[in-house]
């Protein structure tokens, strides 16, 4: 199992690193976020499935899981493309948020373990049936 992580850091200082922060600019977009995470799920360049460590005011972590490095590495390049109409990096870029994402094979038993000292709350990436990206129903400020 592939486990990408995208770390997030602002890059103005008028910009906090937290949900209600990122809810505003995520409720302009929320539509066209869940179709780029959906067309990744069609795909199958991800699981439905992730979790977000918010590591200090500073930066935070979303962590992806895929299947197969190639298919990590597809995700990685659609995320990261600044050429494309919409792409997450351009959509934080322009939001205030610099993002570099990291991909590694991780044991993924050991992932889901609930057990786990540092075990976090995974959530899916997509639900259709709530609205929902990242567990959060958008639009947030309706």
């Amino acid at each position: 199992m592939i486990q990408i992580d995208v770390t997030m850091v602002p890059t103005i200082d008028s910009v906090e690193n937290s949900l209600e922060c990122h809810a505003r600019f995520i409720d302009l977009q929320y539509r066209e976020i869940f179709a780029f995470f959906q067309d990744c799920l069609d795909q199958n360049l991800i699981l439905n499935l992730t979790d977000y460590v918010l590591e200090d005011e500073q930066s935070d972590i979303t962590t992806y899981y895929s299947t197969t490095m190639e298919n990590a590495q597809a995700f990685e390049q659609k995320f990261q493309d600044l050429a494309a109409d919409f792409s997450m990096r351009k959509f934080w870029n322009q939001s205030g948020f610099e993002t570099t994402t990291s991909i590694k094979e991780i044991d993924f038993n050991l992932v889901e373990d609930p057990t786990a000292p540092d075990a976090q709350v995974k959530v899916q990436v997509v639900d259709a049936n709530h609205s929902e990206i990242w567990g959060i129903p958008f639009p947030y400020y309706s």
